[in-house]
């Protein structure tokens, strides 16, 4: 496993999952399984902080830890239903983009790099795989262990 693989994974392990039951509809898609849905843990203990019931968690929530499991880890056990539900759910990929500029603007630019990479197991686009360049590029000067990822995203953009 290379340096940048093991540090998603340790990104991965901040994130929560709860369980969903089979059978619990999430808009209009209906659990199959028992799936764990993710939701990153900094998103839910604010809400807790802010009194909310943590019963309603936004499906936005969720969406973000999706894409956020997906830029993280291909082979990610639930990576097929995630897509599905990323799919089922109108407006996801407006969302997502959203908070990837959000997160550019407050220049957390490695979630935007996760988040994005999350969004090329969607949409393969150029547009994409341009932003997903020039975040990589960035982080590759302030950081060695990112070499590795820009060069696989070369050669995915080749593809």
């Amino acid at each position: 496993m290379s340096n940048i693989e093991s540090h998603f994974l340790n990104k991965l392990s901040k994130v929560l999952f709860l369980e969903i039951k089979k059978g619990t509809k999430f808009n209009s898609y209906e659990f199959k399984e028992n799936v764990y849905l993710p939701v990153k843990s900094e998103d839910v203990v604010g809400k807790a902080k802010d009194g909310d019931d943590l019963k309603n968690i936004p499906v936005t929530l969720f969406l973000e830890g999706i894409f956020f499991v997906l830029g993280c880890d291909k082979k990610f056990k639930f990576n097929k239903i995630y897509k599905e539900i990323i799919k089922d759910i109108d407006g996801s990929m407006k969302f997502i983009k959203g908070t990837i500029f959000n997160n550019v603007k407050n220049e957390k630019y490695e979630d935007s790099y996760i988040l994005l990479k999350g969004l090329l197991e969607i949409e393969k686009t150029k547009e994409n795989y341009n932003k997903a360049l020039l975040l990589v590029d960035g982080l590759r000067n302030k950081e060695e262990k990112y070499k590795e990822e820009e060069l696989l995203l070369i050669e995915e953009c080749k593809k």
